[in-house]
């Protein structure tokens, strides 16, 4: 995974996606040069390039490529091996893809890292029970579905998103384009 940072080299800030952002009343537009204030919570689309850049966070504010994120995808689908490579043991994956926190609530489970569908209760929509995936801050998510062999990976670089819909539908879509 060449292109994954938390702040990448100044020699690749230029290829960054641009963010946007979407308010119903005011439509889709180009992530403002100021940040956002939201309450207390403060956000830009900058992060990456401007400031400290000493926060590592093991769980927010990574920036990386579709296909980066296409290769870490695979190796968890393929329980910690990237060909012949064993990178994370059969062992740590599956702790990583199994409820870590049991009893605490009627959602989804959560594993180290992972949302795990279908654990706690019934699907709420297509998708297999077990598979796993997480998302980002600006509108990106991935699921691995272990017992389809499916990677779906949707990257829209968009916050807020209006209460928009579309990577549901794309995780939807991946389903009902699976043909037995």
């Amino acid at each position: 995974m060449k292109d994954s940072y938390f702040f990448p080299p100044d020699n690749k800030i230029g290829r960054l996606a641009t963010a946007y952002t979407y308010y119903a009343d005011k439509g889709l537009n180009r992530f403002p040069d100021a940040p956002i204030r939201e309450g207390s919570f403060v956000y830009s689309a900058d992060y990456p390039s401007k400031g400290p850049k000493k926060l590592f966070s093991g769980g927010a504010g990574l920036v990386s490529t579709a296909m980066d994120y296409a290769r870490f995808c695979q190796l968890m689908l393929d329980e910690g091996k990237v060909g012949n490579t064993r990178l994370l043991s059969r062992k740590s994956v599956e702790l990583m893809t199994h409820d870590q926190l049991g009893k605490i609530g009627p959602d989804q489970g959560f594993g180290l890292g992972f949302g795990i569908d279908g654990v706690k209760e019934p699907l709420s929509e297509l998708g297999t029970a077990g598979a796993y995936g997480w998302g980002g801050f600006y509108y990106t998510t991935f699921s691995i579905d272990p017992k389809e062999q499916m990677i779906v990976i949707f990257m829209a670089q968009l916050h807020p998103t209006g209460d928009l819909t579309l990577d549901r539908q794309v995780h939807e879509l991946a389903y009902q384009a699976i043909n037995d």
